[in-house]
């Protein structure tokens, strides 16, 4: 089999709509982050879906106005690669709205560079996996009615009963890795 007809293949995979836990919606999800004044986190595990938020997140900031700009930092990242996107964090300034991906990885003084630009500018969103540098405004909890649901719409298979959780299990809730693992198994 060819790499592209993997139903896991990464270009299919980022096509996947961002799925809200029931009763939650992009205005919903809008209107937390507006009660906190356009600041705010998206917290979850790695693998969680945090990125895809966010990544899906910009045309929905765009109808309002705000001009989203996304900065993200890795554990791979150089300290040169990283200065270099805390200077472009602090020339944005209103109506530039942060999109600040893998806060987590940002030193306090790192921080503080963000905070003080993110003051400027017409909000500033985060991610990180854990709450606590700004208001949790969304938490990604994969379960394996999730996982279910994503492989139903990218293959005409369906998981064994039970093999979303024990994915999810060994993979520690990483949803990419769990992904990943299904490659591997439909490509062999």
């Amino acid at each position: 089999m060819n790499a592209a007809e993997n139903p896991f293949a990464t270009d299919r995979l980022e096509q996947l709509p961002f799925r809200f836990p029931d009763g939650d919606t992009w205005d919903s999800l809008l209107s937390r982050l507006a009660a906190q004044r356009w600041r705010g986190a998206i917290v979850g595990p790695p693998g969680s879906g945090k990125t895809t938020l966010i990544e899906q997140l910009i045309p929905h900031l765009a109808t309002k106005e705000f001009r989203p700009k996304v900065f993200t930092f890795r554990t791979e990242q150089t300290l040169a690669e990283r200065q270099a996107t805390l200077g472009r964090i602090t020339a944005s300034k209103s109506p530039d709205f942060l999109l600040v991906d893998g806060a987590e990885q940002l030193t306090t003084r790192q921080w503080l560079s963000v905070t003080t630009a993110g003051a400027t500018c017409a909000g500033l969103l985060i991610t990180q996996h854990r709450g606590g540098r700004l208001p949790t405004v969304h938490s990604c909890e994969p379960n394996p009615a999730l996982l279910d649901s994503l492989v139903a719409d990218l293959s005409e298979a369906w998981l064994p009963e039970g093999e979303a959780s024990r994915l999810l299990t060994r993979y520690y809730g990483n949803v990419r890795d769990c992904f990943r693992d299904l490659y591997h198994r439909y490509a062999g």
